[in-house]
């Protein structure tokens, strides 16, 4: 057996124009540089409009550059646009290849596979579910290889946002915040015959922790900010922070840590960020939120 610690981050919504998160990413920096995992992973949402503004991203790869350990990542929705999420949805900033590839200028990988001791880890980008682009194609010709090649190693699963709320049959969930049904029930097949025991994401700026069918899902926490309960319903724990996992042979243990110094913000007192929410929210629903 053998041994491996990653840290995850999410949702950090980092930009030098912009710097209203910042100081919290110094904390997760301090952190995690005197904690010394393995591997961090940041499962998206890395940038606060990098999907539209190429220097969120560039600064934001800076900011990843300070710590002293191996980092990977993935894209959200924040960085290269948003999937629709059924074919007559067009999202405000739909995910296109121009903005993948200003997100791969910056960052390595959008989707990728790693050993972690005795495990395997899989990365996926989740913003190109549903989105007809050819990258999505390819994708799932890697997913396919790197389940296939995991043998009965056990695999983590990590993208962007959480493929259900509460079951994996779900069809009546807020748009946006989910992996729509389509694209999920093709990754369950492609999964069904693997050792998948870990999926975890961010997306939600929530953290929560919960097993279904044999599997840990983990919701990782916004180092950035949370969301009101008048604009998001509350569906976990609304705290800034990380998450901690160690690997022990085919165990994982997880924990959420709440770095020293972070702040716990709240995105309606930031309206420099994305708008001023108290007026969005009169005429909100916050069933058909979106992240």
């Amino acid at each position: 057996m053998s041994s491996f610690r990653i840290i995850q981050v999410s949702d950090t919504h980092l930009s030098r124009e912009r710097p209203f998160f910042c100081g919290n990413w110094d904390a997760v920096v301090t952190h995690i540089n005197a904690a010394k995992p393995d591997l961090v992973i940041n499962s998206g949402d890395i940038a606060l409009n990098g999907a539209d503004v190429e220097d969120d991203l560039r600064f934001s790869a800076e900011q990843h550059a300070r710590l002293q350990v191996p980092v990977r990542t993935i894209p959200g929705n924040h960085d290269i646009g948003d999937n629709p999420a059924s074919p007559d949805d067009a999202p405000k900033q739909p995910i296109a290849d121009d903005r993948r590839r200003r997100y791969l200028a910056h960052f390595a990988d959008e989707f990728w596979t790693q050993d972690a001791g005795d495990w395997r880890l899989v990365a996926m980008n989740a913003q190109l579910l549903g989105s007809g682009l050819p990258a999505e194609e390819s994708q799932w010709s890697f997913l396919r290889e790197a389940f296939k090649d995991a043998g009965r190693k056990p695999i983590a699963l990590f993208l962007h946002k959480p493929l259900f709320k509460d079951e994996p049959g779900e069809t009546n969930e807020s748009k946006h915040r989910y992996v729509v049904p389509t694209p999920r029930q093709r990754l369950f097949d492609l999964a069904r015959d693997t050792n998948l025991k870990l999926v975890a994401c961010g997306h939600v700026h929530q953290h929560r922790i919960f097993e279904k069918d044999g599997i840990t899902h983990v919701w990782a926490p916004s180092t950035a900010f949370i969301l009101p309960d008048a604009y998001q319903p509350r569906i976990g724990t609304k705290e800034v922070g990380l998450v901690e996992y160690d690997f022990d042979g085919a165990e994982v243990a997880v924990r959420v840590v709440v770095a020293d110094g972070m702040q716990q913000t709240n995105i309606i007192d930031v309206p420099g960020a994305y708008g001023d929410l108290s007026k969005k929210m009169a005429a909100h629903t916050p069933a058909v939120a979106a992240q």
